[in-house]
């Protein structure tokens, strides 16, 4: 805190105290509007300083982003070509297999066989039960008939 027991008051000093004061009023606003003319006059002066700085930079500015965007056209356009010839160069296993692909990405449930119901589960079953009978009598047959290791 300050000693100043004044502070954050308003102090109005009268004319002819606190330094030189003007004779009228009307001495005062034609001092003011004078003023006022000088400040707008330098103002309008860096304006038009800063006006013309932007446009040599600007200028300047412009000419490496218009070739940026003409590399960057470039570049999308030799992108597309070399797209075109790979897809030209494609056998058609591979067409088959990228449309495989994506039928899988797109539909995953379809992908694999669904699950055999009812009959053809029971079918399935039985020709299975069959086929390992038969493996095991010919494998059966098949020891009977050869010769068996003597030991000594």
């Amino acid at each position: 805190m300050s000693a100043d027991p004044r502070e954050g008051e308003i102090v109005v000093i009268p004319y002819g105290e606190g330094g030189d004061a003007p004779a009228s009023v009307a001495e005062t606003a034609a001092n003011d509007v004078e003023e006022l003319e000088r400040t707008a006059d330098a103002l309008r002066g860096n304006l038009g300083a800063l006006v013309g700085e932007l446009g040599k930079r600007g200028k300047k500015a412009l000419v490496p982003v218009a070739v940026g965007v003409a590399l960057l056209g470039a570049a999308g356009i030799a992108a597309l070509v070399v797209a075109r010839r790979r897809r030209a160069r494609r056998t058609p296993v591979m067409l088959n297999l990228a449309e495989a692909v994506r039928r899988a990405v797109a539909h995953p449930d379809r992908v694999a066989k669904p699950e055999p119901r009812g009959l053809s589960k029971i079918a399935i079953a039985a020709g299975t039960a069959a086929a390992s009978m038969a493996a095991r009598r010919l494998v059966q047959r098949w020891l009977k008939t050869s010769p068996q290791p003597q030991l000594s």
